[in-house]
Parts: structure tokens; sequence; C-alpha cells
């Protein structure tokens, strides 16, 4: 797929990468640039190839953010947040709504794309229940004018996986593609 789509930009969730896989691996003909934020045990991870074709840059993410398996290069933000509701996962969502506070720039076109794990955000409706991980999320996109382009279910009976932009001309369409390898999302 990396080599006979002609893909420019491929962003991957969940990419269960450690410190074992060399980018050299992932990308043996070396014609990406690789951004990889590892999460080094069992699931989650996100990782980006980029065409050398195109000029980009890995945004320097503040300490204060490590926690998140989120990358930022250019103006896009690849984020995976795993599934849960405890305080662990309100401190998480807290962690990611801080960091698109710091890092959304108001003069750019920003994307944040991933999978957060929110199955009750009603993307169609802008709604959800009103609790500490679906409603701060949901106000901040709502707040930094973004808008849900991923139309379709991703996994099951909900949109999991998210493509959000702040000027939506950006973007001709988002299509559905079947589940890559041992994936359950489209």
């Amino acid at each position: 797929m990396l080599y006979n789509d002609n893909l420019d930009v491929l962003l991957i969730t969940e990419s269960w990468l450690d410190d074992t896989f060399t980018s050299g691996l992932l990308d043996p003909e070396c014609k990406f640039s690789i951004y990889r934020k590892d999460r080094n045990r069992h699931g989650g991870g996100v990782f980006v190839f980029v065409s050398k074709v195109l000029r980009s840059s890995e945004v320097h993410i503040d300490e204060r953010f490590n926690q998140l398996e989120m990358l930022c290069f250019d103006v896009l933000f690849v984020i995976y947040r795993p599934p849960g509701a405890d305080a662990t996962s309100v401190n998480y969502i807290d962690g990611v709504i801080q960091c698109l506070s710091s890092y959304c720039l108001l003069n750019r076109v920003n994307i944040v794309t991933g999978d957060l794990n929110c199955p009750k955000i009603n993307w169609l409706t802008s709604s959800c229940p009103n609790d500490s991980i679906n409603r701060p999320l949901l106000d901040c996109i709502t707040e930094y004018g973004f808008a849900q382009i991923v139309d379709f279910r991703t996994r099951q009976w909900h949109v999991l996986d998210i493509v959000l932009i702040d000027e939506m001309q950006r973007v001709l369409f988002v299509t559905e593609r079947p589940p890559l390898s041992y994936s359950d999302h489209s």
C-alpha cells in the first residue's frame, strides 16, 4: 500500500510499534519521512509517513504532554486516545485539549486526525453526554471551529476515527477504505 497507492501522507494510530522496529523496516525504499510516537508496550502508538517529495517538519511538543500518544507535524496532529472513562482517561483527554490549545495556530489551517475512542459523540448533531471525556473534547473542537469530515462508521456502529479541520474548503473528500492488516477500523 505504501508504495503502490501513490500516497503523500499516511497516518497510523494503534501502530503497536516499539524500539525493536526501525524506521528502515517500515520504509525500506526510504521514500518517506517518518515521525513516530511509540508506546513501547502492547497496543497504542502513532506514526506518520510523509513523502519526501513534500517538505515537512515535526513540531516538538512540550514535555508536559509526553504521556500523550500524539504527533504534530506542520499543522497536522495525529492522536490515539486509549478507551476508558476513569480518572486516568479524564487526565488524558485534558492533556489532549491543553496540547491542542497550545499548538493550534490561528493563522493556519489545522487538521486533527486519529482515534479518539469517543463513540458517544454524535458528529452529525454535535451532541454528546455531559461527562468529563466527551463534553470537554466536543467543547474544545467547537471552540476552535473544527468540523468532523468523516461521515461514515469507522468501527462497528461508531465513528471513532476522526479528521477534524478548521477550514472545510481545504479537503475535497474523505473515503472509506477496508481495514488495514489486522485492524478492525475502516
